[in-house]
């Protein structure tokens, strides 16, 4: 079966803008941040370069057209590079990435050559395969090196540099318009390729979002656990179990006030970095021993052993206070001034052990009466007995 060349450009802007809104819509239920922008600007820029070269296929092959679309191209690929140097912490070097797609706009439209469909082929080539080497090498540097998931662009990228680099060798030699070139690297057959390439990069973007989700909840310090939702109750009872006789179970809800409204009113994006820095307040302070685990609408549930009596209370509101001041000094000073407050709901054990599920639940029910009082931390023993502050 033959596939036109116009038909492949329609399926390759199609498949583009389903791997970035896929990709967004992933991206939109975790951390904001700067290297997301650039992966977005990515994928922008792939759509934008597909749907440049169906103009420029349905049209005859305008140089404009076609300096607009190799420029997109390479502007994707910059785009992932830049990205992933944001996401190891390091300097964007936009400017470079920059200059990669100037010249190759530039060469396209100064190409002498009288076939349009390849003005500038040989610049976007060379930018395509050093650009593709360049994410490849910074995917196994720092941080992303520690995430399996970027193994998937090392090979994806390596493979495009190779494919590409090939592709440049046998353009220079026997030319676009030679039988080898039209067998093996013909516009048609680059497109599939390209297409692969797309939706493989946007699978390990995925991937790696999600593997930095995880390692935000399992960042924690030596001696206090991150768990699954499901697991949390097992390590809990256990956690209870293997304490001594003098030491109660207490289950924290800790929630940012209003997060409801706070998600419907600055969008999923800046909640999800509200729960990230919430995640880091209360890692900073348990204590060695302590279990934990995230669940929806914000809240972080944690297992904790206290000693018994007004001992183990006063330590409770001890603990909660510089939860609550860790997170406000940290969205106060990271968000511009962005102001919130967080709250604790705390579920005590008695002396004849309580469900765990049921201590989950009493800790979040007072969390709630905690947040409609406007107080920062409510204490429920297994007698109903409270302590406000």
């Amino acid at each position: 079966m033959t596939i036109d060349l116009a038909s492949m450009l329609v399926v390759a802007v199609i498949v583009c803008a389903a791997c970035g809104i896929f990709y967004g819509l992933d991206s939109a239920r975790t951390l904001a941040g700067r290297h997301l922008a650039a992966w977005m600007s990515g994928f922008a820029t792939t759509l934008l370069s597909a749907v440049s070269y169906l103009a420029a296929t349905l049209n005859g092959d305008s140089v404009w057209i076609v300096a607009v679309a190799n420029a997109a191209m390479v502007a994707s690929i910059a785009a992932l590079w830049v990205g992933s140097r944001l996401f190891n912490g390091r300097r964007s070097l936009v400017l470079l990435g920059t200059l990669f797609v100037g010249v190759t706009a530039i060469s396209a439209v100064l190409d002498p050559t009288d076939d349009p469909e390849w003005a500038g082929t040989i610049a976007r080539l060379i930018s395509l395969i050093m650009l593709s080497l360049l994410v490849a090498y910074e995917a196994r540097r720092g941080r992303m090196r520690t995430a399996p998931a970027s193994l998937v662009l090392v090979v994806v990228m390596i493979l495009h540099a190779v494919f590409t680099a090939v592709r440049l060798a046998v353009y220079l030699t026997a030319g676009p318009h030679s039988e080898i070139f039209e067998r093996l690297f013909s516009t048609p057959i680059v497109t599939y390729m390209n297409l692969v390439f797309v939706v493989a990069v946007a699978v390990g973007l995925v991937l790696l979002r999600s593997w930095e989700r995880k390692q935000r909840l399992s960042s924690e310090r030596v001696g206090v656990r991150a768990v699954g939702r499901r697991a949390f109750i097992a390590e809990a009872t256990r956690l209870r179990d293997g304490q001594q006789s003098d030491r109660r179970l207490a289950i924290l809800a800790v929630a940012i006030d209003g997060y409801g409204d706070l998600r419907r009113a600055y969008g999923m994006a800046t909640a999800g970095e509200l729960e990230a820095l919430l995640a880091a307040a209360v890692f900073r302070e348990l204590p060695a021993g302590s279990v934990c685990t995230r669940v929806w609408s914000g809240t972080i549930l944690v297992a904790t052993s206290v000693e018994s009596g007004p001992t183990g209370l006063s330590g409770l509101h001890d603990l909660a206070a510089p939860i609550a001041a860790g997170y406000r000094e940290a969205v106060t000073q990271q968000l511009d001034g962005f102001a919130g407050a967080a709250n604790l709901g705390v579920a005590v054990d008695s002396a004849a052990p309580t469900p765990v599920e049921t201590l989950v639940s009493v800790a979040r029910t007072a969390r709630a009466d905690a947040e409609r009082r406007g107080e920062s931390v409510r204490v429920v023993e297994s007698a109903s007995e409270t302590q406000d502050r």
